[in-house]
């Protein structure tokens, strides 16, 4: 138990505070850095691990973002990992049992696509408006 929040007289509620496991990351080729890092900074703040999907057109941007990232020496092995690919890559990790939550910016066409998989699976989804988050129960 994290914290006690005060409500009504008489009543009590409780906040408990904890990682819900692996984020899914999926960034656009457009603007990588800045897209990546809106996405990374709240995941890691809330205790979570990444898998971050990089797009294939900027592949130096990727290699140069996992050198800097790999040389930070108060960040553990493994809290951020990096894989270069396309739609094929974003359904392998949308489809992990082991990634409970995704998210992504990118195309109409993909984000509506991802939405109809998770809906599909009876998950939940919320989105925002240029980025969405979807958290996963896999039933």
């Amino acid at each position: 138990m994290d914290g006690q929040l005060n409500g009504k007289p008489g009543n009590i509620s409780i906040l408990i505070r904890e990682a819900i496991g692996v984020a899914g990351i999926s960034v656009p080729w457009n603007s990588p850095v800045a897209l990546l890092i809106r996405s990374l900074a709240p995941a890691l703040a809330a205790g979570c691990t990444v898998v971050v999907k990089m797009p294939s057109q900027t592949a130096q941007v990727n290699s140069l973002i996992s050198e800097v990232i790999s040389e930070v020496p108060t960040l553990p092995g493994g809290v951020i990992n990096i894989v270069t690919g396309d739609r094929e890559v974003l359904s392998y990790i949308v489809d992990s049992p082991h990634v409970p939550v995704i998210s992504f910016t990118g195309s109409t066409t993909t984000g509506r696509a991802l939405e109809l998989v998770i809906s599909h699976k009876h998950k939940l989804a919320n989105r925002g408006h240029r980025i969405s988050f979807f958290q996963l129960r896999h039933l």
